[in-house]
């Protein structure tokens, strides 16, 4: 499989989890999968999905909770997330 159809699968993924269709284990678990598909990417790739996966469970685990405003909303990690999956290379 290519990196194009790779990427293209973890944009899936970021969609399910947005439509509630995954729980933020289940994100992580099929994003660790996916990335571990790609083909040449730099190991700094792939530490910074994993801090971008640990942001994303960390304030899912957070989100609407009273002791945990200020912690980073689900949004922005997301909107980060898109960033650097649109950075992949193809």
């Amino acid at each position: 499989m290519s990196n194009a159809s790779i990427t293209h699968r973890i944009q899936g993924i970021v969609e399910s989890y947005q439509a509630k269709s995954l729980t933020a284990p289940q994100f992580e678990e099929a994003l660790e999968g996916s990335m571990d598909a790609l083909e040449r990417i730099p190991t700094r790739h792939i530490h910074e999905m994993r801090r971008l996966t640990y942001r994303l469970v960390t304030s899912d685990f957070s989100d609407g909770e009273e002791e945990f405003y200020s912690a980073e909303s689900v949004e922005a990690v997301i909107k980060d997330l898109r960033a650097f999956i649109s950075e992949l290379p193809t």
